[in-house]
């Protein structure tokens, strides 16, 4: 059993009372499932469908089987006096799933506690470890863009380096040096 929204258009040419007995046989496929149901009304629409300018609109909340949806999307289908049906089932949304999925949210819950480790020593020393890093991260926020940025300190003869605080940073790799090429200094002394 899942929680689906649907919304039904009925031809506009059809009187209000016609319209709802259309939706209502539509409706007898569910049975004995309680629906939520709105009449939105009569609208004109943005662009003909089936050479028709106006419909009634219905939206219908329920909770039901895939096969009960499945024929109403058929029935809805075959008649003539349905311009459009929109089915959505509100449980596949990505919000909904994650936080029903224990994965996801143990994930999300040590993401949190990291960050909320992360700023505490932020707010303690004004710089962070890393953890197995013996060099000390300062964090300051950007002036423009409100967005936070992790300042490496390489070492003092180097220079420092901004990089985001949520991309991986390589720290195995050193910054390019500034020498050029021995071919370019070879032709500055012939000339």
């Amino acid at each position: 059993m899942a929680k689906y929204e649907i919304m039904l258009m009925v031809s506009g040419q059809l009187n209000q009372n016609q319209a709802q007995s259309v939706n209502d046989e539509l409706k007898a496929v569910f049975g004995k499932t309680e629906i939520t149901e709105e009449y939105l009304g009569q609208k004109t629409l943005e662009y003909p469908i089936k050479k028709e300018v106006t419909a009634h609109y219905f939206n219908l909340f329920l909770t039901s089987d895939g096969k009960s949806v499945h024929e109403y999307k058929r029935l809805a289908g075959i008649r003539n006096d349905v311009l459009r049906t929109l089915i959505l089932n509100t449980e596949k949304e990505f919000g909904y799933r994650a936080s029903q999925n224990a994965k996801k949210v143990a994930l999300s819950k040590q993401k949190q506690a990291r960050y909320n480790d992360i700023m505490k020593q932020v707010q303690e020393n004004g710089y962070f470890q890393i953890k197995g890093s013996k060099r000390n991260s300062k964090v300051e926020k950007a002036g423009a863009r409100e967005v936070w940025i992790l300042r490496e300190k390489f070492g003092e003869d180097l220079p420092e380096q901004k990089i985001p605080v949520l991309r991986k940073v390589n720290l195995t790799r050193k910054p390019a040096s500034n020498k050029q090429p021995e071919n370019k200094q070879k032709v500055e002394k012939q000339a």
